[in-house]
């Protein structure tokens, strides 16, 4: 029988969830305050809990936080007011089950108690039903096919790339993410490293819905001036500025419509366009370039970031207004090296891939190369990972990977990764002109990137905006 935690400081609602689930069978206790639930939570055991957002002294989101330390398998269902909304959707990364929002159905909360109970006893069921695995041992190779991967969720959508949800991190991550489609006005800020998928992410978030019956179209803000991307955003009328199409052209919101527009590199934007994309998120209007008439927005917003935005408003490179504003939904994508678990199971997702798309055979991979690729680390996030298998699948004609396969990879990124050592540089006798000098570091590091303006501003550290602006590169 499960035994259930309720807390809330509304008295009336407090004794009717507690009777309705005495009557259904289960044991429950109750506290009117957190504190109370907390000192509880701490002397017995529970197997669920039902908890109110908002309640004096300590609120139901750390309430979950401290539960969750002293029992870390309890199932928490919190209770929202309309006001709390985002604030329980950030919850869903804490691990709680899910939410209500007030007014509730108490049978919802009906619905999650038997599922829970399912779920407990299901796992019961598979602990008692175990069994050693049999077969070759300490083994020099892991085979492909008959790997286990951990509990994960593939995502296969048409339009999505394949990946895998390979670690409980990830996974509390895209449950979020899938509570959030109930929400579309709701703009959803992603952070993370180079690499770590921040597009597949956004992509996700729209394929996934199926309230959204608009397309999926992202815009790369780091590629477009401030006039450009005005007019892109917003579209204009015809004669609006000098060059403009005598049409006029709708702008990526209207063609979006009831979709999701995705705009990477937020951070590029000016602080002018920031005002503007305040106002579009919160009024939920805009004026095209040149016109008088206000359209509407039926669209979601995801905005994506590799920088930290925090940082960059106590630098008043962004606007603090627009920066509270995204950063009420936040999702955080940990970089590869933070979550090792994930490096074995995603090696073995893009083998499997590679052996289809290439029409290779590959069964085995050398443990030693395993460890490997676990301890390198991975700077360019899991986008490396990829590319290393889509390089050494190439010109790959045998059944077997081994530490020798995968090694030439992982030096030469290696090399290619070694700071700078700044503190033994030497420099000329001679006077020389350090602008000049800066310059030709940028000219050298645009060579190496083949004219790629956002990966020459990541290397030396900068943005796109600062890049122009020091050195006139366009």
């Amino acid at each position: 029988m499960l035994r259930i935690l309720v807390a809330d400081d509304d008295h009336d609602l407090c004794d009717d969830i507690k009777d309705f689930i005495a009557r259904s069978g289960y044991e429950v206790c109750t506290a009117y305050d957190g504190l109370t639930a907390l000192q509880m939570a701490r002397e017995s055991f529970f197997d669920m809990a039902v908890f109110d957002v908002t309640m004096p002294q300590i609120s139901g989101i750390e309430l979950t936080k401290q539960v969750l330390e002293i029992h870390p398998s309890i199932r928490i269902i919190l209770i929202s007011g309309i006001s709390d909304i985002i604030e329980s959707i950030n919850a869903m990364e804490l691990g709680i089950e899910d939410f209500l929002t007030k007014p509730f159905d108490i049978k919802k909360l009906y619905y999650y108690i038997v599922k829970i109970e399912k779920d407990l006893k299901f796992q019961e069921k598979e602990k008692s039903a175990i069994v050693p695995v049999q077969g070759e041992k300490g083994g020099k190779y892991l085979h492909i096919s008959t790997y286990n991967f951990p509990d994960n969720l593939s995502l296969s959508h048409k339009t999505l790339e394949h990946t895998g949800i390979f670690s409980e991190k990830m996974a509390s991550i895209y449950k979020k993410l899938k509570k959030l489609q109930e929400y579309p006005d709701i703009p959803v800020l992603i952070e993370g490293e180079t690499g770590t998928g921040k597009e597949i992410i956004a992509r996700f978030i729209h394929y996934e819905n199926p309230s959204l019956d608009g397309p999926f179209i992202g815009i790369n803000c780091s590629n477009l001036s401030n006039d450009l991307f005005e007019a892109e955003l917003f579209g204009y009328e015809k004669g609006a500025f000098t060059g403009a199409d005598i049409r006029g052209r709708d702008g990526k919101i209207r063609l979006a419509g009831r979709g999701t527009l995705f705009l990477d590199e937020v951070t590029e934007v000016s602080r002018e366009i920031q005002a503007k994309l305040l106002r579009v998120i919160q009024e939920r209007e805009y004026y095209p370039v040149g016109s008088n008439k206000k359209a509407d927005v039926n669209t979601r917003f995801v905005f994506a970031t590799n920088r930290d935005l925090l940082q960059m408003t106590d630098n008043s490179m962004f606007r603090k207004d627009l920066y509270y504003r995204l950063n009420s939904c936040k999702v955080v994508i940990p970089p590869l090296r933070e979550r090792r678990e994930e490096i074995i199971p995603f090696s073995v997702f893009f083998i499997k891939e590679f052996n289809l798309r290439m029409n290779k055979k590959v069964e085995w991979i050398e443990k030693k190369a395993l460890q490997a690729l676990e301890e390198y680390s991975w700077p360019g996030n899991v986008r490396e990972l990829e590319n290393l298998f889509t390089n050494l699948f190439l010109f790959l004609e045998k059944d077997k990977l081994d530490l020798k396969d995968i090694l030439p990879y992982l030096e030469n990124n290696k090399e290619a990764n070694l700071k700078l050592d700044l503190k033994n540089i030497t420099i000329p006798d001679k006077p020389f002109n350090l602008e000049e000098l800066n310059r030709t570091i940028v000219i050298k590091t645009l060579e190496k990137f083949g004219g790629n303006k956002t990966r020459t501003a990541e290397y030396l550290g900068l943005t796109r905006i600062q890049l122009y602006r020091r050195f006139k590169v366009s």
